[in-house]
């Protein structure tokens, strides 16, 4: 899937890339790691057929600003960690449930996934994630069947529209954590429609692993980035305290809920269901 450029952030992970050890050779050239030098060294003697890009230790924010600076017009960030789940509609339960596996064994599997990414973005969304696998019981069988959902949270993996960005001037910069909030609001207050592919789901080892943004993530700076959020899109963020299991001394950390259907309907966006009909490429 040439047409839609693999980007993957890393750092002290040079031996735990999930997401890449999973995915067939073949879309490895497809795929730039963005990582400090040293990684980039070790990283590429184990997939030489990457792309590697240094970047300084300067925070995911930072690092996804420049991989959407040099993208053309659609790109796939995905975080290091990830794993990616076919979803399945079980009669019996109601509800989503796991399917097959997407790995190295399953290039068709792969092939679909980035076609169903790809058109979503074609069709006009901004930027396209996939269903968290611990919400994943949350999609009705109508979202199910009509392929995406949303506006709703999308971190860790997820595809953007470049060009919209760039054409309405919206940043992954402006707070250090939380950059998928801020750029999704961003997107929905411009009028653009976010969602979430229902049909796969997406999950991790744990939240805060070592390596990746535990390397600087701190309580305070969690707490400054939510309130940041806060002054940015008032009407639709509230703080909250969450107990946390991150380590790091984070037992509780300072968190906010965002109302993306309201953010949305600010905006004026189009129904995610009718964008093939009105098409925004």
């Amino acid at each position: 899937m040439k047409q839609l450029p693999i980007a993957i952030p890393t750092i002290e992970r040079t031996d735990k890339q999930i997401f890449l050890s999973n995915l067939p050779t073949e879309y490895h050239s497809n795929v730039t790691i963005y990582a400090p030098e040293k990684d980039c060294v070790a990283i590429k003697k184990k997939y030489p057929h990457c792309k590697y890009r240094a970047t300084p230790a300067i925070g995911i924010a930072k690092t996804r600003q420049i991989m959407m600076e040099e993208a053309g017009r659609y790109l796939f960030m995905v975080d290091d960690d990830v794993r990616i789940t076919e979803s399945v509609w079980s009669l019996e339960k109601k509800a989503v449930t796991n399917g097959q596996k997407l790995t190295v064994d399953t290039p068709e599997l792969w092939d679909t996934f980035f076609s169903q990414i790809l058109s979503a973005l074609v069709s006009g969304a901004g930027m396209v994630g996939v269903t968290y696998n611990a919400q994943a019981w949350q999609i009705s069988k109508e979202q199910y069947t009509s392929g995406i959902h949303g506006p709703a949270r999308l971190w860790s993996v997820y595809a953007i529209n470049a060009k919209f960005a760039n054409k309405f001037g919206l940043r992954f910069d402006n707070i250090p954590c939380m950059e998928d909030f801020d750029f999704n609001l961003q997107l929905l207050r411009s009028g653009i429609p976010t969602g979430a592919i229902t049909q796969y789901q997406w999950g991790q080892f744990q939240s805060n692993a070592d390596g990746g943004c535990s390397t600087y993530r701190t309580t305070e700076l969690q707490r400054k980035s939510a309130l940041t959020l806060k002054a940015r899109h008032g009407n639709f963020v509230k703080v909250v305290e969450k107990k946390a299991n991150w380590g790091n001394g984070m037992s509780i950390r300072t968190d906010a809920r965002v109302q993306w259907a309201k953010a949305a309907e600010s905006g004026n966006c189009a129904p995610l269901n009718i964008l093939r009909e009105n098409e925004r490429t």
